[in-house]
């Protein structure tokens, strides 16, 4: 049995899976409904009226925090504040939805799951990868999503769902044991997105929130349908998200298919204000807008219109075995003005060593050959100065100190370790690559916050039904599995 949110415990209005409202965007501020109190638009910490209110929604949570361990990332102020913004600052109501949490936690063992991140990747929240938790990359085959694709220009995170890649009817037919699976993964996926939140915000003293872009490109009903996903989704892994509250700054879709336009503008009058303030459609010429640029950076929005959705780490790290005739390469992305540094060994496999050291006949060669190029639209280029040359040995390093790119994106440069001209001998490579960001006197970082700030949670996988097309589908029996709740 599960526990569930009782019917008289109110919930935060919830934002749609399906981020495609129009209209002008709010100051946050602007949007407070009394005097002293911020909604949930607002990334400031809690105003003086709020810590009276604060103290009012701990006081009344009184037995429940003594029962439950002092993590502050689950019961600080900052937790409470989210829970606090998400229901108005109804105390009554922010005191239940923070119980229900709390009795899910004690249920589904989030706690445990809590500490096992803290253990693994504590330090590593910003660097963490959908397919790191457990078993994700199996599921992120299936229904693939980046955790953290970058960042908005104020330090928020932009996390990025595939939805247009999406299989769910797939993942129930061919993933043995897909429920248990898949709510491990979810505890795991809800619980750093929390974690990450709570640090950032201590770190930037705001209220951090994640951005949601969702890829909505080949997005239709029929490939999202599922009754055994949507049952599933409904009754064991959406009262779990639904427990957690104002998480979210803007819901962005890109690449949306007219049949996604029509379902949303269907359902979009019966969506509270404050929920339609928040999310945003694009088609696919989303390139050229300002609004996307000021909140998530030019760089961002290049990386979205080339489809490059793994997140960019700072260096690279790594071994490899060249085998004979074969190549090794690796893809970076540089931003615009960015600098490039790579350093490297190449050995030759231990038993063709000394045969190398006592001839230099082609077959038997210690060496490789090493090169840099760009990646264009469906073309390579070579790197002006970076073309191949043979290297072998310790300590091969260079570097390019600005990488301009084609307009103010970024550019995809590919590392390229060539072994085909050896017939017989592999070659073992040892490379650390970094890519150091731009010099101040790049993109100015704005002033003020995004026009339009979201919050009230949707919880960060693919799991509760969007409430746009569950309500248009419901009498045809078709209810999409991919929502937020």
């Amino acid at each position: 049995s599960r526990t569930k949110v009782p019917s008289s415990t109110p919930r935060a209005p919830q934002a749609s899976n399906f981020p495609m409202a129009f209209g002008p965007e709010q100051p946050p501020d602007a949007l407070a409904s009394r005097a002293g109190l911020l909604s949930s638009l607002s990334d400031r910490l809690a105003t003086p009226e709020e810590t009276r209110l604060l103290d009012q929604l701990k006081s009344q949570l009184s037995a429940d925090l003594a029962a439950t361990p002092g993590y502050p990332d689950v019961v600080g102020d900052i937790r409470l504040l989210r829970t606090l913004r998400g229901f108005d600052h109804c105390v009554a109501e922010a005191a239940a939805a923070f119980r229900a949490h709390l009795a899910i936690r004690r249920e589904r063992g989030l706690d445990v799951v809590r500490g096992k991140i803290l253990e693994r990747w504590g330090g590593l929240l910003w660097e963490l990868r959908c397919e790191m938790l457990p078993h994700g990359e199996l599921i992120c085959t299936y229904m693939p999503e980046v955790l953290v694709f970058s960042r908005t220009r104020l330090g928020d995170p932009i996390s990025v769902g595939l939805w247009g890649r999406g299989r769910p009817a797939a993942f129930v037919q061919e993933v043995e044991d897909w429920q248990d699976k898949f709510l491990e993964y979810y505890y795991f996926m809800n619980e750093s997105r929390m974690l990450l939140l709570d640090q950032a915000s201590r770190e930037q003293n705001r209220l951090v929130h994640f951005v949601q872009v969702f890829d909505l490109e080949s997005w239709s009903v029929m490939g999202n349908a599922d009754r055994s996903w949507n049952a599933f989704t409904t009754e064991r892994a959406g009262p779990v998200g639904e427990t957690y509250h104002d998480c979210n700054v803007n819901f962005l879709a890109i690449r949306t298919t007219r049949i996604a336009r029509m379902a949303y503008n269907m359902i979009k009058p019966l969506l509270p204000k404050k929920v339609t303030e928040k999310v945003h459609i694009f088609g696919d010429e989303f390139a050229n807008s300002q609004y996307l640029r000021n909140l998530i950076g030019g760089r961002g929005v290049d990386l979205l219109c080339r489809r490059t959705f793994a997140p960019i780490p700072k260096s690279q790290d790594g071994r490899a075995m060249v085998k004979p005739r074969q190549s090794f390469e690796l893809q970076v992305q540089v931003p615009h003005g960015g600098r490039l540094c790579w350093r490297f060994t190449v050995a030759t496999e231990s038993r063709w060593r000394q045969q190398c050291l006592m001839g230099s006949l082609p077959w038997l060669s210690s060496d490789l050959e090493f090169s840099l190029s760009r990646l264009g639209d469906g073309s390579e280029e070579p790197l002006k100065d970076c073309g191949p040359q043979r290297v072998q040995g310790d300590s091969i390093s260079g570097s390019i100190d600005r990488l301009e790119a084609d307009g103010a994106g970024s550019s995809l440069v590919v590392l390229r370790w060539d072994n085909t001209r050896a017939l017989v001998t592999s070659k073992s490579i040892s490379y650390r690559v970094q890519v150091l960001p731009p010099t101040p006197d790049g993109d100015k970082v704005a002033s003020g916050r995004a026009d339009s700030r979201g919050g009230i949670l949707v919880s960060i996988t693919w799991c509760v039904l969007p409430v746009c097309l569950a309500l248009s589908l419901y009498f045809a029996g078709l209810l999409s599995p991919w929502g937020y709740s």
